[in-house]
């Protein structure tokens, strides 16, 4: 297998399998858990993919074990996340310097103590830039305004934070603080140009529009319009044209008090409140 490339992925409760390119041809091995740890351990790889996998320590410690070098992408596809120690996986993906971040249709045991994805997953990583996060049905996740806050004082955060039917402990207090992070950053690089469009989608917050407007009201110059969405809002902010926009999206747990119009913007919304 070429450097750079391959996956590893597992596809029923004992084995991995991984997919491999060199050459232009395709090449598939399959691993019974306790096996991949010396065919694996000086394996380079970009991507590393756990499919229909029992996330627990067992597995873990494979990885652990088997996985030497860093990589920058890992996914979990249809995965059941039972692990017990929530440190202890966010430090891997830090040790392995993941910096996207994917769950997707995963679950986890009902009245798990543990929940993989939550402030302590972002705490241990702030080399994250991608991060999507999604389920068939609005499930609840621990990640609240710590993780937010904790962006904005560090002045770090995801090129993109995707939630799709994700209700997090989020609140309008976190939202604007991290906003107002990247406006002040904006203003400190007026004259350069860092990384592309930046893509947060919080999911359902705890919050309403009206609470949420409020907390904007300082940042009012820099919002080029604020769009209603199904129960919720997409706001692009951008503090000059050298700077890349910051595109807001979120749903919000609590009715507003009004409709918006398509399109409206923030000064509008203000004067009704």
């Amino acid at each position: 297998m070429g450097k750079n490339s391959g996956k590893i992925a597992r596809f029923n409760p004992n084995s991995y399998r991984r997919n491999s390119t060199s050459n232009k041809a395709v090449y598939t091995h399959e691993l019974e858990v306790p096996q991949i740890d010396r065919p694996l351990r000086h394996v380079h790889c970009n991507s590393v993919t756990l499919e229909h996998v029992k996330v627990d320590y067992i597995v873990l410690q494979a990885l652990k074990r088997s996985l030497k070098y860093s990589f920058r992408q890992m996914d979990f596809l249809y995965c059941m996340l039972n692990v017990n120690n929530q440190a202890e996986f966010a430090y891997l993906l830090r040790e392995w310097n993941v910096q996207e971040l994917s769950f997707a249709h995963c679950n986890w045991p009902e009245n798990s103590e543990f929940y993989s994805i939550s402030d302590k997953l972002f705490e241990f990583n702030p080399q994250l830039q991608h991060v999507s996060i999604s389920f068939d049905k609005v499930t609840n996740i621990k990640i609240s305004d710590t993780t937010l806050k904790k962006w904005a004082s560090c002045t770090s955060w995801p090129r993109s934070f995707i939630l799709h039917n994700v209700k997090s402990e989020i609140t309008h207090e976190g939202v604007a603080a991290v906003i107002s992070s990247y406006v002040a950053q904006a203003r400190a690089k007026r004259d350069k140009v860092f990384g592309s469009t930046i893509l947060w989608n919080f999911g359902v917050v705890n919050t309403s529009l009206d609470w949420l407007t409020r907390e904007l009201t300082s940042l009012e110059p820099h919002i080029r319009y604020l769009k209603q969405i199904p129960h919720g809002i997409h706001l692009k902010i951008q503090v000059c044209p050298t700077v890349p926009a910051l595109h807001v999206r979120l749903v919000f747990a609590y009715r507003s008090l009004r409709v918006l119009k398509k399109n409206i913007s923030l000064p509008t919304v203000l004067a009704t409140l």
